[in-house]
């Protein structure tokens, strides 16, 4: 803990609050999902009975919401720490500041519309606060881009978050993104899964989060491994000094420490 400053800190307060908050959560609530379904089946013949309590179903959707929402907290936590630390670096609060402070509007704005659409039981509003903070995930996660800062494909070390846009396939920002989608739509859609008797939006609401289910399996994997690629900030000049373009002969080459004994 020595050589963790206040900015190291921050920035494993994302990783800290999805392994002890959100990952239990993803456990609980698919036990819960399976649960709800044997006991859906086990129930469809006239007069037959199941051993599993009917207050299943309705705590499935209880710490279903509460994963939901532990998603999107866990994303705008990831997505601050880059964010602030960008805006120091470049000097925007003073350079730029209606970047700077749009940037911190839409952290706001995100959480309210979170917010509100935990409040909100009928369509349109439950799609209108679902979209808006589907937006605001996604705007801030391409800030630099759509503020000209950065490609929009592009970004290296230097832009706000670091999309690993390289290897994309396999990059933690997208996954978290889609993650994060995926869980507005579930929280937005609650009602009309309870309202269609043709089961159509529960069979899209099951089949959606079997694939959330493996996003959140390569999310795991993504994070750990970015764990052990990301610097502390004191060793950021060393590292960041080294070859990361793989075109080129010196690929994951570093230039030698100068003064070794």
């Amino acid at each position: 803990m020595t050589d963790l400053n206040w900015i190291d800190l921050f920035r494993i307060v994302h990783p800290v609050f999805v392994v002890a908050f959100v990952f239990p959560l993803i456990g609980i609530v698919s036990a819960m999902a399976w649960q709800t379904r044997q006991r859906r089946l086990q129930t469809q013949g006239e007069g037959a009975k199941s051993r599993i309590p009917a207050v299943v179903g309705s705590e499935h959707v209880k710490y279903g919401k509460w994963l939901a929402g532990g998603v999107v907290g866990g994303s705008l936590l990831g997505l601050l720490h880059p964010s602030l630390k960008y805006m120091a670096r470049n000097e925007l609060f003073t350079k730029e500041p209606l970047q700077a402070y749009l940037v911190l509007a839409f952290f706001v704005v995100t959480a309210v519309s979170l917010g509100l659409l935990y409040l909100s039981r009928e369509a349109p509003w439950t799609y209108i606060f679902g979209g808006l903070t589907a937006v605001g995930i996604v705007v801030l996660g391409f800030q630099d881009a759509l503020f000209g800062r950065a490609p929009l494909f592009d970004a290296t070390k230097y832009g706000a978050i670091f999309r690993r846009d390289f290897d994309w396939m396999v990059s933690h920002f997208y996954f978290g993104i889609l993650a994060t989608l995926l869980m507005v739509l579930s929280l937005a859609t609650i009602t009309d899964i309870y309202r269609d008797r043709s089961h159509t939006w529960r069979r899209l609401h099951g089949a959606m989060n079997a694939f959330a289910l493996g996003v959140f399996l390569m999310q795991g994997f993504t994070g750990a491994r970015d764990l052990l690629e990301i610097p502390l900030s004191w060793q950021e000049p060393a590292v960041y000094s080294c070859n990361f373009d793989r075109s080129s002969p010196l690929y994951k080459q570093c230039p030698p420490f100068e003064n070794q004994p």
